[in-house]
């Protein structure tokens, strides 16, 4: 098993060495360079910037009036003479890696500057009060110098949120900018959010950080610096009693609706559910392209009164929501780790799910899991257990005792001796 571990991380690392041969491959003459000029890239520029200004127009909050942007509020006065940070991250919507940016910057400003440099800064901005400098376009070395330059960071913290894929455009975006910091002395952290392969840095520069022990085991390099650290969830703001006994039936989730975690069959065990007990009700967060279709589905089974469908809901308003629910519910088809679930647990609520990647890890139990994908064991469970009323009090105490695990203080604290 060693050496085929040991086979797996050597051809990923020679993965990456043939990607940047195959860039210089990439590199044209001075004369193909005018004609691609000419020909291909002035209009190329002028479908580019029409396509993000449609983004920036479309992007889902934009049209949500409820919505209101995250304010950072700081510990400490941010020192504007104090080290830089600056945080890379293909995107900085609402979502679990920009999480971990805002709360290390609102906690760790004293000491240390944070910048945001991203691929996609939405309208309006989700996080308001930290510099973001957005760079939509794959960024050429002489712009990732002039960025380098201008800020002079003591630290590159990448938010590394992208598939080992050449025709991925956060691929295409984050690949220059690690390229030329590994041939920096910049020191650099690499987070790891979802369960992809890092970009492997020489030297033993980087420290790789996974958000669970499933992406750590199965995405490490081996003889690296690797560590985990559990994204910390504010238990001031999620926080509620234990459970007490009501007449409600409300199950629901908070997610992004795409298919980054969810599958269009994701509303089927809120279906099955509703269908099995009629006092049920669900209660969804979260937008995207699977809205519609959760809609359609909604419709075709003639269940409008049993579901109520949010857009996305502010950061400081989710606790509201939460305490609407008797179970939090995880029909999710990849899971690296899950803030919502935290959340979920803190304040005293099952969760039930399926059994994919990280859940169990985070929830600590199985016995409220089911295979990834059986909707119809999901809806059964469901139904057994919100009519469970002394599982309900037990897993409430459970939930919010395994919680503590993933607070705010115990990250914050870890990334702090990183910086350090």
């Amino acid at each position: 098993m060693n050496s085929l571990r040991k086979q797996i991380d050597n051809l990923r690392k020679e993965n990456q060495v043939l990607q940047e041969k195959l860039e210089s491959f990439n590199v044209p003459n001075v004369l193909l360079k005018k004609l691609f000029e000419i020909i291909v890239r002035v209009p190329y520029r002028r479908v580019f910037n029409k396509k993000y200004k449609q983004l920036h127009k479309y992007d889902i909050n934009y049209q949500n009036k409820t919505f209101t942007p995250y304010q950072l509020s700081y510990k400490s006065n941010p020192d504007n003479n104090a080290p830089v940070v600056i945080h890379l991250i293909n995107n900085f919507k609402t979502g679990g890696a920009s999480r971990i940016v805002v709360d290390i910057a609102e906690h760790l400003s004293e000491k240390y500057k944070h910048i945001v440099i991203t691929q996609y800064n939405p309208t309006p901005q989700n996080y308001e009060g930290i510099t973001v400098e957005e760079y939509p376009k794959v960024l050429t070395n002489k712009q990732i110098r002039k960025i380098i330059q201008k800020y002079n960071p003591s630290i590159v913290h990448i938010h590394w949120g992208t598939k080992w894929n050449i025709n991925t455009s956060s691929w295409n975006w984050y690949y220059p900018f690690c390229n030329f910091l590994n041939r920096t002395e910049i020191k650099i952290i690499q987070n790891i959010n979802i369960p992809v392969i890092p970009f492997f840095f020489n030297k033993n520069k980087c420290k790789y950080i996974f958000v669970s022990n499933y992406v750590k085991d199965l995405f490490s390099f081996l003889n690296e610096d690797n560590s985990v650290i559990y994204p910390g969830s504010d238990y001031q703001l999620f926080n509620q009693d234990y459970y007490q006994e009501n007449e409600s039936k409300n199950i629901g989730m908070v997610y992004r609706l795409d298919d980054h975690k969810l599958k269009k069959e994701s509303i089927e065990p809120f279906i099955a559910a509703v269908k099995l007990d009629t006092d049920i009700n669900v209660h969804i967060v979260g937008d995207g392209k699977l809205k519609p279709h959760f809609i359609k589905r909604i419709n075709e089974e003639k269940l409008k009164n049993k579901f109520t469908l949010y857009n996305y809901i502010s950061y400081t308003d989710l606790p509201n929501f939460y305490k609407k629910l008797t179970l939090f519910i995880a029909p999710v088809f990849e899971e690296s780790f899950g803030q919502v679930t935290p959340f979920a647990m803190n304040m005293g609520i099952p969760i039930l799910g399926y059994n994919t990647n990280a859940i169990n890890e985070i929830i600590q139990d199985e016995t409220c899991l089911v295979k990834t994908g059986d909707f119809e064991s999901l809806s059964n469970l469901i139904v057994e257990k919100i009519n469970d009323k002394e599982f309900l009090k037990k897993k409430s105490v459970f939930n919010k005792t395994k919680a503590q695990k993933f607070s705010l203080p115990k990250m914050i604290e870890q990334y702090q001796k990183i910086y350090n």
